[in-house]
């Protein structure tokens, strides 16, 4: 017997498989990829809020300068209350409409002092892109799920039909 016998032909392998079997299991990865995506957007919403109580519990207040207005991260420089120059790794939560070069007011966890905000926003700024997440991910999930359905019964009606068309 040679190793060339041994390998499948996929095309009859699947032929194998019993299609509502594929139909489900196409159906199941649709639901697992959904599910990813609403978790996502759980964590969209609720690591904000976890930040913005962490800082609530302990917060400090200080003048900052912004550093740099990146597309990735926004970085500010300031001074805790002990003196002390902070300048974030992580750069500033909610960092939308600053310019290189303005300063701001933010707030910051006493006992983490990267932890930093910009004074006056909290997670509720999170909600409409993670909106959009949900949107944008049920509108493929349902678009998938669509195409397998529309897919499974355009391969049930050429399996149905008599030899002679």
């Amino acid at each position: 017997m040679t190793a060339r016998s041994n390998r499948v032909n996929p095309r009859t392998a699947l032929r194998r498989v019993p299609r509502d079997r594929i139909r489900r299991r196409l159906h199941q990865l649709v639901i697992l990829f959904w599910l990813s995506a609403m978790l996502m957007v759980s964590a969209m919403i609720i690591g904000p809020w976890l930040n913005d109580r962490a800082i609530s519990a302990d917060r400090g207040q200080a003048y900052a300068t912004v550093t740099d207005a990146g597309w990735w991260r926004t970085t500010v420089e300031y001074r805790d209350e002990n003196g002390l120059l902070r300048a974030p790794r992580g750069g500033v939560l909610y960092p939308s409409d600053l310019a290189t070069g303005t300063g701001i007011w933010v707030d910051y966890d006493r006992g983490n002092p990267d932890l930093v905000k910009v004074s006056g926003r909290d997670f509720r700024r999170a909600i409409p892109p993670a909106l959009l997440t949900a949107t944008v991910a049920s509108l493929i999930a349902a678009t998938a799920w669509w195409l397998i359905a529309m897919l499974d019964r355009r391969r049930t009606s050429r399996e149905e039909r008599p030899d002679g068309d």
